[in-house]
């Protein structure tokens, strides 16, 4: 159920912000305020604007703001006003400050001044602007009752955040806005910040409201958060560490994000963010998660690199028979990334001399990150003494996809140009698999998607008559349709069904699809956890998987790729699989690398305990010393690795 929201939600930048890591003199603060219940009855309860203000602290916290919070009751006119007093010793003239405001908000039309309603707003009987008092319309008969509207004095108007935000020493600042008018006077009141014009911001700051003059934000209870924040914190989660995270670039996107995001609830929601910018407002984000939810620095990365290494070195260097050439690729992948020259060259023998082929592509990463590794490493001597050993390994070596591979070695998981991808799609007559599974892991590419032709694509695939494609369900996930999704579930099995919502940071919906899925959920809690530590959500692993158990031993994970085999035994486990089922990277070995990204050595050992197949459990431990090796970025993995 949609919940209208008469909420204000404004984000201040301008200093710098730490929730735990305070410093002498940020260049970076946030000041965070939520309510989501009033002494004043005039207004109906909200749900969610005091997790507004926590989840968006969180995020500003883990980049290094110093973060200020004032929920519920403590949010009061005296102490958002002392707060907004003491902005002017905030920040530097290279900093951020940061002001965050949720709850209800409200512009009188007549006055052309928008307010925020502190948790002890009261109210006043509305008068006209000539002081006559005003009644409402009653049946004939009845006595005339005066209209009440919240007092403007209760109220922490517009002009004082502006103010505040001017008087604040920050190179940069903005004001973000999830606010809608009061309908229960709608002739006296409209949208907030409907009347505030760009002449009226001070330099370098950026405004960003929820909604256009005759529409209403909205919150939702499997967004948990109003749209706005919610689509503010997904773009700040998908932001690129390395480049600068800006107001101005962000701002545009929210129009187009807010917009899907509610005609997903509600096909007939309307909500059109509006900004204004009189700069660029630089956030100076840093994200620097690792999958662990503390930053990776130079020790953590060393002990990982050891704990790799004497997984690694429990076994022989020539690999043993095994049942899965994806394990001898993921093993070489980790002797590429501790420099080990020797671990590759024997795993890719093993590979081809049991296989008979190659992936190029992964290859290609394999070789182009040992190179990077090890510097002095000459790569075409080190090919020739692979040719030497195997000729099986010739195609590989010239084909398009290896030299591809090596190029881009720095993602074992290359994520495809948004542009390329947008024009295959589109060049397209129905989409299919490959197309949708790119959109699903890249949603950026909706971006591109102006005139709406990938959207009527998708809708196409969604609303197929087909009674046996995955497709369909695929197709309502990318889209949004919570309601077909969970139609579709129980004739359909798409796994990468969870990743859209995953990127939505809708995890509501994850959980039910994986409910729904019971007791075969185990792909798709894969999927989802694999999706959620990929795009940095490490929030949402950790809720998925406090929420579920680990699938037991023997459970089957489906891959779209795979074989079709029947009715036959698995050799690990000896559980019976059937068609499109393949134990070809264990379900044991695939939560062991997702418990080696989040480096939890405890649970670990709770799914190597019961195994008793030795191949099975060398299968197990070298996953797990892959995932330990995942989030360490390429410059600290160097340096751990001398």
């Amino acid at each position: 159920m949609n919940h209208i929201r008469l909420c204000l939600s404004l984000f201040l930048l301008g200093g710098a912000i730490s929730y735990s890591h305070a410093q002498d003199k940020p260049d970076k603060y946030a000041l965070l305020i939520g309510v989501n219940a009033y002494d004043f009855d005039y207004f109906g309860p909200l749900k969610f604007p005091e997790d507004d203000a926590k989840a968006i602290g969180q995020v500003l916290a883990e980049s290094g703001y110093e973060v200020d919070l004032l929920p519920g009751s403590n949010a009061t006119k005296e102490a958002i006003e002392n707060k907004l007093a003491g902005l002017n010793q905030r920040g530097s003239n290279k900093g951020v400050v940061f002001v965050g405001v949720f709850g209800h908000g409200i512009e009188f039309a007549l006055m052309n001044l928008s307010y925020f309603c502190p948790f002890d707003t009261y109210g006043r009987t509305a008068r006209h602007k000539d002081n006559k008092e005003l009644f409402a319309a009653t049946p004939a008969g009845t006595s005339a009752k005066k209209l009440i509207e919240p007092d403007p004095t209760s109220m922490i108007s517009i002009d004082t955040l502006m103010e505040s935000l001017t008087l604040c020493k920050a190179a940069n600042r903005a004001l973000i806005a999830d606010c809608c008018r009061d309908d229960t006077n709608r002739a006296r009141s409209r949208s907030f910040g409907s009347s505030l014009q760009t002449n009226q911001l001070p330099a370098n700051t950026v405004t960003l409201f929820a909604c256009a003059a005759n529409q209403r934000a909205m919150e939702h209870d499997s967004w948990q958060h109003g749209a706005l924040t919610k689509c503010f914190l997904d773009e700040l989660n998908q932001s690129n560490a390395s480049g600068p995270v800006t107001m101005v670039s962000i701002a545009p996107k929210m129009t187009e994000a807010v917009d899907r995001l509610v005609k997903s609830s509600d096909a007939r929601g309307e909500q059109t963010p509006r900004f204004l910018a009189t700069g660029s407002a630089d956030l100076l984000f840093d994200k620097k998660s690792t999958a662990n939810g503390s930053w990776i620095n130079l020790d953590e990365a060393k002990r990982r690199v050891l704990q790799s290494r004497k997984i690694l070195a429990k076994y022989p260097r020539k690999a043993v028979a095994q049942h899965s050439d994806s394990m001898l690729v993921l093993q070489a992948w980790s002797y590429a990334k501790l420099g080990d020259e020797t671990g590759v060259y024997d795993t890719i023998v093993e590979l081809s001399r049991q296989f008979g082929w190659c992936p190029s592509e992964e290859l290609g990463r394999i070789i182009g990150v040992l190179s990077r590794q090890k510097p002095k490493l000459n790569v075409n001597r080190f090919l020739e003494t692979l040719l030497a050993k195997t000729d099986s390994l010739k195609e590989c070596f010239t084909s398009d996809n290896f030299r591809f591979g090596i190029v881009n070695s720095d993602v074992f998981e290359m994520e495809l140009s948004k542009g390329a991808a947008y024009r295959r799609a589109l060049s397209s007559t129905v989409l299919d698999d490959s197309d949708l599974i790119t959109i699903a892991y890249n949603p950026s590419i909706l971006l591109e998607d102006h005139n709406g032709m990938l959207h009527s694509k998708l809708e196409a695939v969604s609303n197929a008559n087909s009674k046996d494609s995955d497709n369909r369900l695929l197709a309502a996930s990318i889209l949004g349709d919570t309601q077909k999704v969970m139609q579709l579930l129980p004739v359909h099995d798409e796994p990468i069904a969870v990743v859209p919502f995953v990127h939505r940071n809708d995890v509501f919906v994850v959980q039910q699809i994986i409910q729904r899925k019971k007791p075969n959920y185990a792909g798709y809690l894969f999927v989802a956890l694999n999706a959620s530590l990929a795009s940095r959500r490490f929030a949402i692993a950790e809720e998925l998987l406090e929420k579920f158990e680990i699938p037991s031993h023997g459970s089957k994970i489906r891959y779209r790729s795979c074989e079709s085999v029947r009715d036959k035994l698995c050799p690990v486990c000896s559980g019976k699989y059937g068609s499109h089922y393949t134990h070809a990277r264990t379900v044991h070995g695939d939560f062991a690398w997702i418990y080696g990204r989040l480096n939890n050595e405890t649970v670990f050992q709770k799914i190597l305990q019961p195994i008793q197949v030795e191949a099975t459990r060398r299968d197990v431990e070298i996953s797990f010393a892959a995932g330990l090796l995942e989030d360490i970025p390429p410059t600290l993995l160097m340096e751990a690795t001398k």
